[in-house]
């Protein structure tokens, strides 16, 4: 893995961006794509192939979280649907980490589909990650070349949706070069990680669905899986009926966004498309903290770990002390799925949230204390016709019922950026 390892950091070296000084200045939203992220045919009749990056007919960039580093300067991670994870060193550019994913689905030739199945699933292997949809991205909290991702394979994509197969959790010790996994058997979705001191990493995994059609079966029926041993032994767990009903878009048997308290793995934060849930113990009991039938995707601590902050399916910015059921309204943002949130580590009193607003997405700053908003950085993009996108998992439900999915945020110091799901990833200096 020598020569993989050597281009990586050399790419990242090239990568490197000055640090932009903080502040308010209004500097326009850049496209930040490595030029080898889009989406291609012929495995998917209908999506455009070869079409160069900008193509607004053909940017099928289908990118996903954007993980950043708490310890190696301006490191981070996107995970994508269908090409495994990225990395980047300040957000520019982008390198990714699982070559094997680059690969088309199917053999351009039917007659050797079998032959190049096997080669294919041989080079995703070659990493250690043999999964290409990366969903969760989280770091340990204490050893800084520690990068975790949760996963699921997919074994078949068309117009009418996508089949998914089980991966898991998988974890590196070298910030994404090679991987091995830690559990098996499940689609992993959110993920987080947390350390009391020392002692050993909590880490929990949320599942996400099968197809677009239903929930899909989990490991017994559950909704997330948690390790208290650095990921040894795991155990399931079903959190408490919502009341929404159970499909797909309104199910507490999904489970996008899971946070930790920092340094205090017992407080755990689980949003799921039926609402937002916590623990105080670990795991072992669950309250519902928010029911929001359409999905809690925007969940932050404060850096104090004193106040927890949610975004809903209803455009608003929830806030509210760690352990209540009591939330109070900071702001509402507009008609369209708060899809995530991050506090600005130099000024805790600011929140950037990103959404998908009237089909377009936007990203605002939110002011804790007065709860005053302003969008930033200008419209990324203009409202897409949905009647031109691929189905591909896991846009189907969403377009059904007339909203875009997946906006997530990456926040360094004096740069945010942000993964669009269809049109790549974009950066901006703060």
């Amino acid at each position: 893995m020598k020569p993989l390892r050597a281009m990586v950091v050399a790419a990242l070296l090239a990568a490197a961006l000055p640090r932009a000084s903080a502040g308010p200045v209004e500097t326009p939203w850049v496209p930040a794509n490595a030029g080898v992220m889009w989406y291609q045919g012929p495995d998917t009749v209908g999506i455009p192939a070869n079409q160069p990056p900008g193509e607004p007919s053909g940017a099928w960039w289908l990118t996903r979280r954007i993980g950043v580093s708490p310890h190696v300067g301006e490191v981070q991670h996107l995970g994508s649907l269908f090409h495994g994870i990225y990395v980047s060193v300040g957000g520019a550019g982008w390198v990714n980490l699982s070559p094997g994913c680059l690969l088309p689905l199917k053999s351009p030739s039917g007659e050797i589909q079998p032959i190049y199945q096997t080669a294919r699933d041989v080079a995703i292997a070659a990493t250690g990650l043999d999964a290409c949809g990366v969903e969760g991205i989280a770091y340990d909290p204490l050893l800084p070349q520690r990068v975790y991702v949760s996963a699921f394979k997919v074994a078949d994509v068309s117009l009418s949706g996508a089949n998914l197969d089980p991966a898991g959790v998988y974890v590196s010790d070298d910030l994404g070069t090679t991987w091995r996994r830690l559990v098996g058997g499940l689609r992993g979705n959110g993920l987080a990680v947390a350390r009391d001191g020392a002692g050993p990493a909590r880490i929990v995994a949320g599942f996400i669905q099968e197809h677009n059609g239903a929930v899909g079966a989990t490991p017994g029926n559950g909704s997330l899986v948690i390790s208290d041993d650095d990921g040894r032994t795991w155990r399931n767990v079903l959190l408490p009926a919502s009341g929404c009903a159970d499909a797909v878009p309104t199910s507490q048997r999904l489970t996008p966004t899971v946070a930790m308290r920092p340094g205090d793995p017992r407080v755990i934060y689980a949003g799921t498309n039926a609402g937002l849930y916590f623990s105080l113990d670990g795991g072992s009991s669950w309250t519902l903290a928010h029911v929001a039938c359409g999905g809690v995707w925007g969940v932050a601590l404060s850096p104090d770990g004193q106040t927890v902050y949610a975004g809903d399916h209803q455009g608003r910015v929830l806030k509210a002390t760690v352990g209540s059921t009591s939330f109070s309204t900071l702001t509402t943002l507009g008609s369209g799925k708060v899809q995530d949130l991050k506090v600005d580590l130099l000024e805790p009193r600011i929140l950037y949230a990103a959404m998908w607003d009237g089909g377009g997405a936007a990203v605002y700053r939110v002011d804790d204390q007065t709860g005053a908003k302003a969008q930033i950085g200008g419209a990324l993009l203009a409202p897409v016709d949905r009647s031109e996108i691929p189905k591909p998992f896991p846009l189907d439900p969403q377009m059904r019922n007339g909203t875009m999915p997946s906006l997530f945020l990456g926040r360094l110091f004096g740069r945010l950026s942000v993964s669009t799901i269809l049109r790549g990833v974009f950066t901006r200096a703060e």
